[in-house]
């Protein structure tokens, strides 16, 4: 299987869609939740969690706000490029 380590978004909520596959997140607290295509979790600022697969692939997509450390004033993508 795979896996990512336990880490956090530290100044942003974080959240997971699955679209693929299954496997398991775990919060901060330890808490295991089994995890299947179409689940939605939400993880506050700052709340540690990983990831594992056992036997197959899972695919999901993570979503965050901007992180106003990164570039302050300034968000994300194509359109918003400073010149």
């Amino acid at each position: 299987g795979q896996s990512i380590l336990e880490h956090n978004v530290p100044s942003s909520p974080f959240y997971v869609i699955i679209l693929q596959g299954h496997g398991t997140f775990t919060d901060g607290g330890g808490r295991e939740q089994a995890v299947g295509p179409n689940m939605l979790l939400t993880f506050d600022p700052g709340e540690n969690h990983s990831v594992f697969t056992t036997d197959e692939d899972l695919i999901f997509l993570g979503i965050l706000h901007a992180v106003s450390s990164a570039r302050p004033g300034v968000v994300g993508g194509e359109m918003a490029r400073e010149d």
